[in-house]
């Protein structure tokens, strides 16, 4: 078997100087180590990548029995609780996906449309020209709203802003690397202050599980996703507890909202300095529906929104990386990987090989015209039987984002090369502010944008 190849001393050196900075050090590990590459000299500190196509496809399809969860995502438990799917195991993984399943089908999905629409053009309705802001800060609040309302409806939708800032110090903490973590319970400490967050949170929804257990069983009009978690009872399967239904609601809001939030700044920041890619998608858009708001078959009519939002998500990926526990010694492209090993693979670099990618690094939605890539050479959800469950919520509130955006708003983005902070869901350092510039009159041919329609989400 080939020797795993290992950095030296320095090259530690410099990943502890960097340790900041996930992105430089992917990059770093893929062109000085390859594709396989051990790194660190310690648990928990010491990790192998296994990067591209291949290695995704070993780990998330081919073998996935090989490779357990709950410890190589122990660092997020303080968060997201020790019943969340993305720290289950096993049979009881296959449990609670079937229970939280329902809550995003495709039709409960879609009935979420008009609560999109709705969030995203009450925020960009603020957008007027001259007016310079945080997009990054802004979105995030929009999707927080988002989130919260698929999660709970009418009832806590309003308490949006209250729920996402009760967890805001610990969504924080959770974004640091494990070398900038001190998880030490003193008063003044971070980590103490995200476990005062996350109990906040909790008793904001075990308060609402309470009333809704007390008012009876939902209906299926109910169609916000915690209706859906209290109804769950698969094929004679144990319900959720209210500690699994609250694991699921934190874990949902973390990855529904923080990654969420980030791919769509990065969205803004991609369609504002790349001019001729906004200029296709407007035209696409304005030629085929005007300035009314999208209907689900509106967007299945528009190539362009779908190929932005891919091309967008291969870029800058909500996860950077995934990780995995070597459950045994296996074998893969003549390395053997002892068990035990913390094995990571990673959406970022494979998303931007130039084997696998005609000019990676650049944005260019048309390459999606050729159809879909090879396999697994796109995963920015994951893939196999593990695929992040809330993707298609996620992919709908960008490819509305992306439409509105194309109709209504003129925008420059005052820093073109932002740098990215975040252990694995890569956020615009320092945010991303951007100047709004007033519309030309070929924007829209005279049609009435915004400003112009009763309501979100109703056609012409």
């Amino acid at each position: 078997m080939t020797k795993i190849p290992k950095p030296g001393f320095a090259s530690h050196c410099r990943f502890a100087l960097h340790s900041s900075d996930m992105a430089w050090m992917l990059d770093y590990v893929h062109d000085n180590l390859g594709r396989v590459a051990e790194v660190g000299y310690a648990k928990p500190l010491k990790f192998v990548y296994l990067l591209g196509p291949e290695a995704n496809q070993y780990i998330l399809s081919d073998h996935p029995d090989t490779f357990s969860w709950s410890e190589a995502y122990e660092l997020t438990e303080f968060l997201i609780g020790p019943t969340s799917l993305l720290v289950s195991d096993g049979e009881h993984h296959r449990r609670r996906r079937g229970l939280v399943q329902p809550a995003f089908s495709i039709r409960r999905i879609e009935r979420q449309l008009d609560l999109v629409t709705t969030e995203i053009d009450n925020e960009l309705s603020k957008w007027t020209p001259g007016v310079s802001l945080d997009a990054y800060r802004e979105i995030r609040r929009t999707i927080r709203r988002v989130a919260v309302g698929a999660l709970f409806g009418d009832s806590l939708g309003h308490r949006a802003d209250e729920l996402g800032q009760l967890l805001e110090p610990a969504l924080k903490y959770l974004g640091r690397s494990p070398l900038q973590r001190r998880d030490i319970k003193m008063p003044w400490t971070a980590y103490s202050k995200s476990l005062k967050a996350k109990k906040a949170a909790d008793t904001l929804i075990a308060e609402e599980i309470n009333r809704r257990r007390a008012a009876g069983r939902a209906t299926d009009g109910d169609f916000d996703t915690l209706s859906s978690l209290l109804a769950a009872n698969g094929d004679g399967e144990k319900p959720l507890s209210d500690d699994e239904i609250c694991d699921q609601i934190r874990g949902l809001i973390a990855a529904g909202y923080d990654s969420t939030s980030s791919a769509a700044a990065w969205l803004v920041h991609e369609l504002g300095t790349n001019p001729e890619a906004l200029a296709a998608l407007r035209t696409q858009v304005l030629d085929t529906i005007g300035t009314r708001a999208p209907s689900m078959d509106d967007l299945r009519q528009l190539p362009l929104v779908d190929a932005v939002v891919k091309e967008t998500l291969r870029l800058r990926p909500p996860a950077s990386v995934g990780l995995r526990k070597a459950e045994r010694d296996f074998e893969f492209d003549g390395y053997q990987i002892p068990a035990g090993s913390m094995v990571v693979y990673s959406p970022y670099i494979t998303h931007r090989m130039a084997d696998v990618w005609d000019n990676p690094t650049l944005f260019e939605p048309k390459r999606w015209e050729a159809g879909e890539p090879q396999p697994f050479s796109f995963v920015p959800f994951g893939g196999g039987y593990r695929r992040c469950i809330g993707f298609a919520l996620a992919t709908l509130e960008l490819q509305v984002l992306a439409v509105r955006l194309a109709q209504n708003v003129r925008w420059t983005v005052q820093r073109p090369n932002p740098g990215a902070k975040g252990a694995a869901n890569f956020a615009p350092k320092g945010g991303m502010p951007i100047t709004i510039l007033p519309r030309l009159p070929e924007d829209n041919g005279g049609r009435v944008g915004l400003e112009g329609e009763t309501k979100a989400g109703q056609n012409e």
